[in-house]
């Protein structure tokens, strides 16, 4: 089983914002989905240790739109900051995808397009606690898996996207400017 995830937003997030929460929320098994309201870090991580969450994922909102992906270990001392953080440029939500459309997922792999995203690839697993591979090897999950599919290259367009083993959508479509892997910047 997956760690437990704590998904929230920053402190006044839009529609958009909200919408692409739930359908993180969706795509992501295991996930627990709260609105932040008036909550600062240490009432998300009394929530976290609440709802038993290993992690916890802030979106932060950016001109109206998701901005940015933190993430965070849930420890002893608090919320850790652990890499990489996500800098979004820009995304789809599940209603705005043809054909896309939400399922019940009991597990999430992470599937990188090419070898040059061994790292994008290995940090998000390492987030959702899952396997990485290959996505020629995608026909061979159960259709109840939610694949996280890593695309694009990190230079120009790389893309995060959910979809099952028949390359369908169940999630958002993540477009990413920049990766950060050093989380003090």
């Amino acid at each position: 089983m997956s760690p437990r995830i704590l998904l929230t937003t920053s402190r006044r997030p839009t529609r958009r914002t909200r919408s692409f929460l739930k359908d993180l929320a969706g795509a992501v098994p295991f996930s627990f989905k709260i609105n932040r309201g008036k909550m600062n870090y240490d009432d998300i991580y009394l929530k976290a240790l609440e709802v038993k969450a290993e992690k916890v994922a802030i979106v932060s909102v950016f001109k109206g739109n998701p901005g940015a992906i933190s993430f965070y270990d849930v420890s002893p001392e608090g919320l850790i900051m652990i890499p990489p953080k996500i800098i979004i440029s820009g995304v789809k939500l599940l209603r705005e995808i043809p054909r896309g459309r939400m399922i019940k997922v009991d597990g999430i792999k992470v599937c990188i397009e090419n070898y040059a995203l061994r790292n994008v690839g290995e940090a998000l697993s390492n987030i959702f606690s899952c396997e990485m591979f290959q996505c020629g090897l995608i026909h061979s999950l159960p259709p109840s898996i939610s694949i996280l599919h890593v695309g694009g290259s990190i230079e120009n367009s790389l893309t995060l996207s959910f979809m099952n083993k028949y390359g369908l959508p169940i999630g958002p479509i993540i477009k990413v400017r920049k990766i950060i892997f050093n989380v003090d910047q």
